[in-house]
């Protein structure tokens, strides 16, 4: 279920993707078909009707499940869209067939920086018994004065409490290429080193490079090359090789070959693993998308091996439609019209608000305990960090049904 969730959210943010080219059609519904068993062939499990606005941008989606006789309703996404149609908040609100109703399950807040670069992935997730958000996990996103990303931090919670995380750094060259990638871990509450990749590049273009890791020992000095990466090819097909330093010898672990179409888009990847039972490498996993005349994706197919029947099958196919299907009756959420400053702060944290309405501000940290609450039909405010210590926290601003959430760095 984690890797069907996972697919989801990768096909979320395709839609965003084809989005913001703006000349590529939408997708207005999507159906998951699944294999239950290498012996049978993929089966409806979910779908999906995408709802936009009049800009292009997804503001809504309903989920159906297969209850293996009809459609059902699982759950519905709603999407709070800024100005400029990024999504700053998505709730996801589950339906309980007993009680007939839509009920909180996750929300999900996104920040961006004033340039529209995200910085900020938030996931709650609703306590029945407590009646609170609990936050569930954190990616933050910190980047150079070129755009290019600097820090990517990812944190995990349990109970409102950090519970481990994993931390990368990127270094890169005067071509702006990703020269180093040193990798932490969250451990007994501090971050400590966990691998270092330093990457070389024979040409002056990013395709083809060589990547060397080295692992730290709980914070010991870095030690030897353990693998190393190596990617080859043209804007049409790549091939990487993986390998393993077996005791002073190198042994290729996994190649993955990928191919695309002239613009990008990716057509086919084919991932070979050593198989330590035939000492050789077999095809374990394959991706295939098709795309129609217009450059919209027609279909996505993951197929995977069975080690028992050592047999290669289709397992997953997510197929898109752009029909016209019935409008949701549900009106687009706009974020709340607001700016803050300075930000990062050391005291103070000014907030800005546009037209007269009343809005509830609540600066809150991590845990999602509260620092500071006012309420005002005025123009601004202003909340108080002082005495808190340094680091992130989060400002939400509720205007009727307008939401927006800030990240506010302490120093």
């Amino acid at each position: 279920m984690r890797l069907l969730n996972l697919i989801f959210y990768i096909s979320l943010t395709a839609i965003g993707s084809l989005s913001a080219q703006g000349n590529i059609p939408q997708p207005t519904h999507e159906v998951v078909k699944v294999a239950p068993d290498v012996l049978l062939a993929p089966q409806f499990e979910n779908e999906y009707f995408n709802y936009y606005n009049g800009n292009g941008d997804l503001f809504e989606i309903k989920e159906n499940r297969w209850d293996g006789a009809n459609w059902v309703l699982n759950q519905r996404i709603y999407f709070t869209l800024n100005a400029t149609g990024q999504p700053t908040q998505i709730l996801f609100r589950k339906w309980k067939v007993d009680s007939l109703k839509l009920f909180d399950q996750d929300r999900t807040t996104i920040g961006y920086q004033a340039n529209g670069l995200q910085n900020l992935h938030q996931v709650e997730r609703w306590n029945q018994n407590e009646g609170v958000w609990k936050l569930h996990n954190l990616w933050t996103t910190t980047y150079y004065n070129n755009d290019k990303v600097k820090e990517d931090t990812y944190q995990y919670f349990t109970g409102g409490v950090q519970s481990g995380g994993t931390r990368y750094n990127y270094e890169y060259d005067t071509l702006d290429r990703k020269s180093q990638e040193i990798k932490l871990y969250w451990v007994n509450g501090i971050w400590v080193n966990g691998s270092k990749t330093d990457y070389s590049y024979p040409g002056l273009d990013e395709i083809n490079f060589e990547a060397l890791t080295r692992l730290s020992d709980s914070g010991a000095p870095w030690g030897l090359p353990y693998m190393r990466s190596t990617q080859s090819g043209t804007a049409l097909q790549t091939i990487k090789v993986e390998e393993y330093n077996d005791t002073g010898s190198w042994f290729t672990h996994r190649i993955a070959t990928s191919t695309y179409t002239n613009d990008g888009r990716i057509l086919t990847l084919v991932d070979e693993r050593w198989n330590f039972d035939i000492e050789k490498l077999k095809v374990d996993l394959t991706i295939e998308s098709t795309y129609n005349t217009d450059k919209s994706i027609q279909q996505y197919v993951i197929s995977q091996r069975n080690a028992t029947l050592d047999t290669l099958y289709v397992w997953y196919i997510l197929e898109y439609d752009y029909g016209n299907y019935p409008v949701s009756v549900h009106t687009p959420i706009r974020a709340a019209s607001v700016s803050i400053f300075p930000n990062p702060t050391s005291d103070f944290v000014q907030v800005e608000l546009q037209g007269n309405e009343l809005s509830n501000i609540t600066l809150l940290d991590l845990r999602g305990s509260v620092i500071a609450r006012t309420k005002t039909a005025a123009n601004s405010a202003e909340l108080s960090l002082v005495g808190q210590p340094a680091g992130l926290y989060l400002l939400r601003v509720e205007q009727g049904d307008k939401v927006k959430v800030l990240p506010v760095v302490k120093n």
